[in-house]
């Protein structure tokens, strides 16, 4: 998969998490920013370890996919934005979006 192609998937997980806040929980495979995205890439992450068929199916090395998987890895201002927000709210969607949006535009 092309970053193009890729990006194109990340920027439609951002909206679909903040348009549905309560399909967005950083703590479950399912619906983590990486489930989410692997879902709208067409794979079913329920099946696989979401961290490693998330760079299976995105094209990313071990420490992008980790970027994105781990909170402790993500910047300081979204992983302590996202642990002061309430589980399945629009501020955690608006967060989780921003993560995904932060990663397309830095790679950090």
């Amino acid at each position: 998969m092309t970053k193009k192609e890729r990006d194109k998937i990340f920027r439609a997980t951002a909206r679909f998490i903040k348009k549905h806040p309560e399909r967005y929980y950083q703590f479950h495979p399912n619906s983590c920013l990486c489930g989410l995205a692997l879902i709208k890439a067409g794979a079913d992450p329920r099946h696989n370890s979401s961290f490693e068929l998330i760079q299976k199916v995105f094209g990313i090395s071990r420490d992008e996919a980790d970027k994105l998987y781990t909170m402790s890895r993500w910047p300081s201002k979204l992983a302590y934005g996202l642990a002061e927000k309430v589980t399945y709210s629009q501020g955690a969607a608006d967060v989780g979006a921003e993560r995904l949006l932060h990663y397309i535009k830095t790679g950090e």
